[in-house]
């Protein structure tokens, strides 16, 4: 029986990179044990190692006995940025996503970031279907996540053991 963990966010190291670098509305301090703090209005979060560093990640996964993780940007996203900075973040986490998905494709999947931001569908569709065309472990998420889940969910859980986990370290 294969074991998969849904629920799980991740920040790229691009993405950390390019918000520290800027522009950005997240203002992004160091706390005492060397974990980036993304303020933005009215909370911060803080990207743990098992948040940013997918070596590190894969290792618990290992240890923990979970076979495929799927991952996903957390808070703050892409949508408190104006739109051609919010566009250009998006591009950068969807494409980190797929470039992990490819190099460890027996270990992650990913969902997509797609934009608030956006005003018409046919945006987002096309959003999303580029990168479905173009990276397979990276699954639409134009739906919502209940909606996706829901089919599939029905269908596997005979055969699928899911579970949730989160690095804390």
């Amino acid at each position: 029986m294969a074991t998969i963990d849904f629920h799980n966010h991740f920040y790229p190291p691009e993405y950390l990179q390019a918000i520290q670098k800027g522009p950005s509305n997240i203002r992004v301090t160091i706390d005492d044990a060397g974990n980036p703090r993304l303020h933005y209005p009215g909370d911060y979060n803080v990207a743990v190692r098992g948040h940013r560093d997918i070596a590190y990640r894969t290792e618990v996964l290992e240890q923990a006995g979970i076979d495929l993780q799927v991952i996903t940007l957390t808070t703050p996203g892409t949508h408190i940025e104006e739109p051609p900075r919010a566009v250009a973040l998006a591009r950068l986490v969807n494409d980190a996503f797929a470039r992990i998905v490819s190099e460890r494709d027996t270990r992650f999947s990913a969902l997509q970031t797609l934009l608030g931001s956006l005003t018409g569908k046919a945006e987002l569709e096309a959003l999303a279907d580029r990168y479905a065309a173009s990276s397979p472990g990276i699954r639409p998420a134009r739906m919502s996540l209940v909606t996706y889940c829901r089919r599939p969910r029905r269908a596997l859980l005979n055969d699928l053991r899911l579970v949730h986990i989160q690095p804390a370290r």
